[in-house]
């Protein structure tokens, strides 16, 4: 059977502008530029357990771990460093030409890592701004080994980053290892500080389950908002990714807003012509207090398109969910103290949300 097409025409807005209120608007702008300045950013390192590793001779892997585990206990703490499996694996891994290769690659692109640390210390800023008593993460990177379930692992102080799923012009490479497509081609440089941002907002929120990060320190998840699961409802899950997406949005404000969605073009116009008919289908069907993830699942899940409606994108619960937190918090003080925990119910009726 065919899927069906939604298809709505989307309304042109006729806007006018007097001449005296043009001026009020201008110098409210004006008068307000260094109010919207953005903050300082806040000083970050980056600790480099690939750099240290790769340094190693094979042959002194041994003696050298306790030091290695020392400085970089995300990745060693709690590992039998007198096991000879440990030790033999590890000094595989340092000989294995296709690491020696991807370690290349990744100094060739972040070098000394000053580029990426200004970045994410401008992120950083932003997130202190909107959460006055957050505390930035030491932050350590590594070869994952295209572990991609952990390629940003954030909990409480120390944010792990796979710098080896983060690399230019490597879509082939990453389609070549098993990769899906449509995976593959979001996989780079541009992706890394949005999905840092979703785990920023992730840890933010109130907390639901995550898996458990096997071969990480205990404590490490994996916080990425590409994993999606219903939360409760169909509306649960709707406002729960419209606030990541919202408190992404605040901590990357420079970044286009596809790739926060990690949508194309033909996607993100799909949502925009279509945004109203989507709602009011799932208001008809009445999916919006659902539970039965068989009947959600469509707009819930992660793949190259969307099994629900013919030509729609995957995770279409994000855009709706962005559409409806961004409206609520228009209307809501910023200092209001429930501004992030607020229900799903709750947060739509302040909305007023109607396409």
């Amino acid at each position: 059977m065919k899927r069906p097409s939604l298809n709505v025409k989307r309304e042109n807005v006729a806007v006018r502008a007097f001449g005296s209120a043009f001026t009020v608007f201008l110098l409210l702008m004006v008068s307000g530029c260094g109010r919207n300045r953005p903050p300082a950013p806040l000083p970050v390192h980056l600790h480099r357990y690939e750099c240290a590793l790769m340094a190693l001779p094979p042959d002194s892997v041994a003696s050298a771990l306790p030091a290695l585990a020392a400085a970089y206990p995300p990745y060693l703490a709690g590992a039998d460093l007198s096991d000879t499996l440990n030790v033999l694996q590890l000094r595989l891994f340092v000989q294995d030409p296709w690491v020696r290769e991807t370690y290349a690659a990744v100094e060739a692109f972040y070098g000394d890592g000053g580029h990426l640390e200004a970045e994410l210390g401008r992120m950083f800023a932003r997130a202190r701004v909107l959460f006055p008593d957050w505390q930035p993460p030491k932050v350590y990177t590594y070869i994952s080994g295209l572990d991609y379930p952990r390629r940003v692992v954030y909990a409480d102080s120390v944010l792990s980053l796979g710098l080896d799923l983060y690399l230019p012009d490597r879509a082939a490479a990453y389609r070549e290892a098993g990769f899906p497509a449509y995976i593959a081609r979001r996989m780079g440089p541009a992706a890394l500080p949005v999905e840092v941002a979703q785990a920023v907002a992730v840890a933010r929120l109130p907390s639901r389950a995550a898996a458990t990060s096997d071969g990480l320190s205990e404590g490490l998840e994996p916080a990425s908002a590409q994993g999606l699961t219903a939360m409760g409802t169909l509306l649960d899950e709707i406002v729960y990714q419209g606030k990541i997406l919202c408190i992404v949005d605040r901590l990357l404000p420079e970044t286009d807003e596809r790739q926060k969605l990690f949508y194309d073009e033909a996607q993100w116009q799909w949502c925009k012509a279509n945004e109203a008919a989507l709602w009011h289908h799932w208001m008809k069907e009445r999916l919006l207090y659902e539970t039965d993830l068989n009947r959600t699942k469509h707009y819930i899940n992660d793949g190259p398109g969307n099994l629900a409606f013919e030509d729609a994108p995957p995770r279409l619960v994000q855009y709706i969910g962005w559409r409806i937190v961004s409206r609520y918090l228009q209307r809501v003080p910023a200092d209001d103290p429930e501004l992030w925990t607020r229900p799903a119910q709750d947060v739509l009726r302040i909305s007023g949300y109607k396409p």
